[in-house]
């Protein structure tokens, strides 16, 4: 679990097959912006935004208290 976010029990990662869905999830449940886990299979630390954008983890600039999960 990263620091900060709560209630992670399994992570999710964004991909050219499912990054629409996490946006709509984003938009519908009102979450400008939440981590994930990776992108196309290559691990690391990102935050997805609202609007679509996907920027690496920067603790000082860019984070997030939200994470997705996948359903355990």
């Amino acid at each position: 679990m990263h620091p900060g976010v709560s209630g992670v029990f399994a992570s999710s990662e964004t991909s050219s097959e499912n990054h629409a869905a996490l946006i709509a999830l984003l938009r519908a449940k009102r979450v400008d912006n939440a981590h994930v886990f990776g992108w196309n299979s290559i691990p690391g630390l990102f935050v997805l935004r609202s609007n679509g954008v996907l920027s690496p983890y920067v603790p000082a600039l860019n984070t997030s208290d939200r994470a997705t999960r996948c359903p355990p």
